[in-house]
Parts: structure tokens; sequence; C-alpha cells
């Protein structure tokens, strides 16, 4: 422990990670076998070694998946390191183990933890989003209208997960990205593909039908975005709020879009 120290005041993280190592492999004191390991993780990643540092926390999760903090903090850190590598499946696996080990924390469950798992939620729905938001509508309008909506019912039903842990800032993000949703299918359906056997009054009418269609999506995206920013009275106020604001100004100019100016000017002052 001593020649650990030592490294560490000589600025020598991998040395020093190596020791840390060693001693939470094999000590028998628990707390300080979970410690070192701790602190053999990060010098392992201050030292640029980021395998041997991944390694650690998983091994630091399989010793000591209690306390639950902790274990999930562990597995916070793992999830960030493969999403920087761009390795979305293995940075998924472990947003979904973050997810999970919140969930059967028990008592060991507190706000950090179900902010993490609030969190990875939120990421795990993104992904879902950037699928549906990808999928144009085609011909036969219908087939490509099937297969969106079930990418969208997946992404709501995603959202709704997250915004269910009731942290705030997802709760607003989760809330903008369900009413774009929305919008999105509103817009794909105006913009889709028509039919080359359809001209004149047919097109008219195939367009009037399109629009009647877009119609209520776009009521329910205007609906959640004047929910989010309703947080505002309550003292909530965020980027995501913001981004309610400036899709209101767009969507209801006459009603929005002034008030979208004078709180940004607001912003600015502060």
């Amino acid at each position: 422990r001593r020649l650990a120290t030592a490294y560490l005041a000589e600025a020598q993280p991998l040395q020093a990670a190596i020791e840390f190592e060693r001693i939470g492999r094999s000590h028998t004191d628990s707390a300080l076998q979970r410690e070192a390991l701790w602190q053999a993780a990060e010098l392992y990643a201050r030292a640029q070694r980021s395998d041997q540092s991944i390694e650690m926390y998983q091994y630091y999760i399989t010793q000591f998946p209690a306390p639950a903090e902790a274990a999930i903090e562990a597995r916070q850190h793992i999830a960030d390191h493969y999403s920087t590598a761009g390795a979305t499946q293995q940075a998924q696996h472990w947003l979904t183990e973050i997810i999970s080990a919140d969930r059967i924390a028990g008592a060991g469950r507190n706000d950090r933890t179900r902010y993490l798992a609030a969190q990875a939620s939120f990421k795990l729905a993104e992904a879902v989003y950037e699928n549906y938001r990808t999928v144009r509508l085609d011909l036969p309008l219908k087939r490509s209208l099937a297969a969106k909506k079930q990418l969208m019912e997946q992404a709501l039903q995603r959202y709704a997960q997250a915004a269910a842990y009731q942290i705030a800032e997802v709760t607003t993000a989760a809330t903008f990205r369900t009413a774009d949703i929305y919008f999105q299918l509103s817009r794909a359906l105006l913009e889709s593909t028509r039919p080359a056997n359809l001209s004149g009054e047919a097109l008219e009418q195939y367009d009037i039908l399109l629009e009647e269609q877009a119609y209520p999506f776009e009521e329910q995206a205007i609906d959640l975005h004047e929910t989010n920013i309703q947080r505002i009275s309550n003292g909530g106020y965020d980027t995501w709020i913001t981004q309610s604001l400036q899709q209101l100004a767009q969507l209801l100019p006459a009603r929005y879009a002034k008030t979208e100016r004078s709180v940004t000017h607001v912003e600015a002052i502060h």
C-alpha cells in the first residue's frame, strides 16, 4: 500500500494502478479491497490504459455489487467508455445494466441511482428515436407508414419509461422528444411520395386526405410542447423547454413567437 501511495505521489499513475490492483485482488480487508479496486480503475484511466480500467470496473462490480450506488457508477464509467469509443452495442448493454441494477437495488436505491437509471433510459430511447427519424414514407404508403408507426410506438414507450423516473431534466427531454415524434410523423405524411398515376383533382384529393391524417399528430405535438413550457411556472427551465418554445414559435407564431423572444432576452441578461 505504501508503494502504491509513493507511486501516486510521484505522479506515476500506471505503476500506482498496478499496485492498487494487486491490493484489490488479494487483500483480506474488504473495505480496503473495494477502495483499492476503485483507485486502480481510475488510475488506469488516468494512465490512458482504458482496457485495464474497464476490466477493473467490471471486476469491482462482480466483487462488490453492493453498495448499489458505487456499482452503478462503475457501470456508468463502462457505458461512457464504450459510448466515447463508438461501440454502440456495448454501450447500450451497460446502459441496460444500469437500469436493471437500479431496479433491484432495494434499500440501496437512492436519488443518484435513479438519476443514472433515468439518464440511461433516455439514452436508450434516443437510439430508437434515431431509427424512427430516418424512416421515410415511400410507396406503397401503407407499408412504409406501418413500419414508421411501429418504430414510433417503440420510441414513445421508451421515452415514457424514462419520464417515469420523474427526474426533471429527463422528463422535459422526454416530453420534447415525444412531441417531436408526433410532429415528424405529421411532416412525413405531408412530404410522402405521391403516386405517379395521380394528377389534377385526384392528386388534390389525395393531398387533402394526407393533411387530414397529419393534422391530429401536429396537434398532439403542440399539446406536448405546451405541457413542457407550463413547467416554467413551477420553476423549471432548461434547454429542452427552450426548444419547446422554439417549436411553438414556428407552429403557432401569433401566440408564441413574441413569448420566445422575451424569454431569450431574459436568458441573455442573466
